[in-house]
């Protein structure tokens, strides 16, 4: 999809579906995501690059999520979770997906 990131279409289209089926809007969410880099003080300057290359990596085509179907099963799979549990949940399905593409300490 782009050479400047390494997750794949459908990694990123899937982290897209968690987020929307969770009721959140993907360019607030990864703006979140971008400010949380800056300012969470346990992160160091690579750690905090990755996460808002991530990030960007979702926003930058938040219209593509894939198909119906596979939008039904994000709503299934979140629906699943308690909503106040919601975020949380999305936040840890997209770290587990950083983690495939940076292991060790860079991606916390």
């Amino acid at each position: 999809m782009n050479d400047l990131t390494p997750y794949s279409a459908d990694e990123l289209r899937h982290m897209r579906r968690l987020i929307l089926a969770a009721g959140f809007n993907v360019d607030d969410w990864t703006q979140r995501l971008r400010r949380s880099a800056d300012f969470i003080q346990s992160l160091s300057p690579a750690q905090a690059g990755i996460v808002a290359e991530q990030a960007s990596a979702i926003a930058a085509a938040c219209d593509d999520i894939g198909t119906p179907a596979e939008m039904d099963a994000a709503l299934a799979e979140v629906g699943a979770v308690p909503e106040p549990d919601r975020q949380t949940y999305i936040a840890k399905q997209i770290i587990q997906i950083r983690r495939q593409h940076y292991p060790g300490p860079l991606n916390e």
